[in-house]
């Protein structure tokens, strides 16, 4: 999970400095990702998210372009519409987020109805993600403002039928069938030791942030002593 820095306060409310994260996915690019990648990702997104819904909290916007890269670790980024279940399931209709990746209870609540939302609900648009995968073109399929979106004819490989039996137990309707992030986590664990694949990805280079201490006195990123929006730009 991305880490929070610290907080200001302006006129409009509060902002967020989160940790710099040099690529952020984006659904209309081109990712090249080898199999190891892949499941690293998969494995690095169910932990975050068995972290979160440890504490009773739920993501409930979780998709590509929400989720990003950080030297050796995969990371999930927004956590805007998160909300606390509690005992007893978030009930409370919600008004935002993408269609594209809403199990059928949270499609519900968004339409005005009133709909018990758990942890299940991540786990369905992790499934979702995870049946979106292409390993030759990242994403180039399997869109609906497309006219082809029936999945590429691929080779069979141990990865791919883990991938598509693993999304399989994500997108059951009815979410207590669905599988737990923690089982998603230890899954792609074992597929990783069962390849002999080493627990980190391949490293690619991206910018990184600069040091703010090589910064001029007053720096830019001040007003005032206090952040400001630019240190946000820079740093989220």
């Amino acid at each position: 999970i991305v880490q929070l820095l610290g907080c200001g306060k302006r006129e409009e409310g509060p902002e967020l400095y989160l940790e710099f994260v040099p690529h952020i996915f984006n659904s209309k690019g081109t990712e090249h990702f080898i199999e190891k990648d892949i499941l690293t990702l998969v494995r690095d997104v169910a932990r975050g998210l068995t972290y979160a819904h440890a504490y009773g909290y739920v993501n409930l916007d979780l998709k590509w372009s929400n989720t990003g890269e950080k030297e050796t670790k995969f990371l999930i980024l927004d956590w805007g519409l998160a909300q606390n279940t509690g005992e007893d399931g978030y009930s409370t209709p919600i008004y935002r987020g993408t269609p594209r990746y809403m199990a059928p209870e949270v499609l519900t609540a968004v339409a005005g109805g009133r709909a018990t939302l758990s942890s299940a609900a991540d786990v369905w648009s992790l499934g979702v993600m995870i049946d979106m995968l292409e390993y030759d073109v990242f994403f180039e399929t399997y869109s609906p403002d497309k006219e082809h979106c029936i999945r590429r004819e691929k080779p069979e490989t141990p990865t791919q039928q883990f991938l598509q039996q693993l999304a399989k137990d994500c997108l059951k309707r009815n979410p207590r069938e669905r599988i737990s992030a923690a089982t998603i986590a230890k899954r792609a664990q074992g597929m990783i030791d069962q390849l002999g694949y080493s627990t980190s990805h391949l490293q690619r280079q991206y910018p990184t942030m600069p040091d703010l201490a090589s910064l001029p006195s007053p720096h830019p990123y001040s007003v005032r002593g206090e952040p400001s929006s630019s240190l946000l730009s820079l740093v989220g």
